[in-house]
């Protein structure tokens, strides 16, 4: 049978780690960061977008303007 236990997400946000990738993502409301791994596991690139104005994500990476945000979002993701 499944494991049917409850996860406990931070500030509900929904956080992905593709198998075989290096990268790594959280979504917390409109936000989405987007972290890319070198293959040693340091980072490599973090990229910020509003996802409802960018559902895309394609250009309009909003990290560097928006650190704060960037930080807290990437806190939750590797906590």
């Amino acid at each position: 049978a499944p494991d049917t236990k409850t996860l406990q997400r931070p500030n509900n946000a929904l956080i992905f780690h593709p198998p075989g990738k290096l990268e790594s993502a959280i979504r917390d409301g409109d936000c989405k960061l987007l972290i890319k791994w070198t293959a040693k596991g340091k980072v490599a690139d973090r990229q910020l977008y509003l996802v409802h104005f960018n559902p895309t994500e394609l250009g309009h990476d909003l990290a560097q303007d928006n650190p704060a945000k960037v930080a807290e979002m990437e806190k939750q993701l590797l906590d």
